[in-house]
């Protein structure tokens, strides 16, 4: 329960993370909007917070768009469920954008000194900094209740050089991958959750070839390895 009026029923990995589900019961729909917009800093472990009211709904387009801004969709029951309360297909909003990665595949193979990584059916090459970037994110999202990595984290494992650069270290694997992926949407591929990162992808549709990834001599990749479930 997250407070008296606002209770977590559950979640479901997405394609675009794992999704939270509560149950609002508000009496007014400025004191609804208060405690949604807070959320997500109160919780924290959610890519994606879905909200569903019995009948009371948000009308003000102002606090419509920062719901929005913070990945919080508010439904009423009549939207989110059938006659038979069944939930609507597409109703979860962790479902992945148009264009956007749905699948992830470490390869191990490494061409022409670039770490291949396979996004759909389609191969494409990493540098090797960004390369350990990406897995290291993999690592979370497989290890990681809600599949985030601190930025000390990454800093401790030397994926980025420090805490102050991060963003721009996700920012390089970020247009890495489009270079390698032209037509693919990566600018939402990586959420950043206040000091920490984690990929915008269900856990379940990323993989990896252990045996090809044990022979690349990198003590970070094996280490990284070690790690992997």
């Amino acid at each position: 329960m997250i407070s008296s009026r606002l209770r977590f029923v559950g979640s479901k990995d997405g394609a675009g993370g794992r999704v939270g589900v509560f149950l609002a019961l508000h009496d007014t729909a400025g004191d609804l909007a208060l405690e949604l917009t807070g959320l997500p800093h109160n919780t924290g472990k959610c890519a994606q917070y879905l909200v569903i009211s019995p009948c009371l709904r948000i009308s003000s387009q102002k606090t419509i768009n920062t719901l929005e801004r913070i990945n919080v969709d508010h439904q009423v029951v009549g939207e989110a469920f059938t006659e038979d309360l069944t939930l609507r297909s597409g109703v979860l909003v962790g479902a992945a954008k148009a264009g956007q990665p749905d699948s992830l595949y470490l390869t191990g193979k490494i061409e022409d000194g670039r770490h291949v990584v396979r996004i759909g059916n389609r191969d494409g090459g990493l540098t090797e900094a960004n390369f350990k970037l990406l897995f290291r994110l993999v690592v979370g999202l497989k290890l990681n209740k809600d599949g985030y990595v601190g930025i000390g984290t990454m800093a401790d494992d030397g994926v980025i050089p420090d805490s102050d650069q991060a963003w721009q270290a996700v920012k390089r694997l970020k247009d890495d991958l489009k270079q390698s992926f032209a037509g693919f949407e990566f600018d939402d591929f990586i959420a950043n959750g206040r000091k920490k990162y984690r990929l915008v992808i269900a856990p379940d549709a990323v993989g990896y070839d252990k045996k090809m990834l044990r022979k690349i001599k990198s003590t970070t990749i094996n280490d990284f390895v070690a790690k992997l479930p």
